[in-house]
């Protein structure tokens, strides 16, 4: 299988993106729905929005393995 090729988000719609998920927090507060969004393009530092916080993550850590294989299209079972 052949990796996807990376591509850069211009900037004005990762801006919009970090809106979405602050208008996503605000509309499902205190219901432990954590929003999210990841830059893979810096896979250690790819967290740059988060709102209702229910993992402890920080604006900035690093993305998940399961996220990376999604990116490349590897698939995971779900375990039980």
């Amino acid at each position: 299988m052949t990796a996807r090729k990376s591509r850069t988000i211009p900037a004005e719609y990762l801006e919009n993106f970090t809106e979405i998920v602050r208008l996503l927090g605000k509309s499902f507060p205190n219901l432990g729905i954590e929003i999210l969004l990841h830059d893979l393009s810096n896979p250690s530092r790819s967290l740059v929005a988060l709102e209702n916080n229910v993992t402890g993550r920080n604006l900035h850590d690093g993305t998940t393995n399961l996220v990376i294989d999604l990116k490349n299209g590897r698939s995971h079972a779900r375990r039980n």
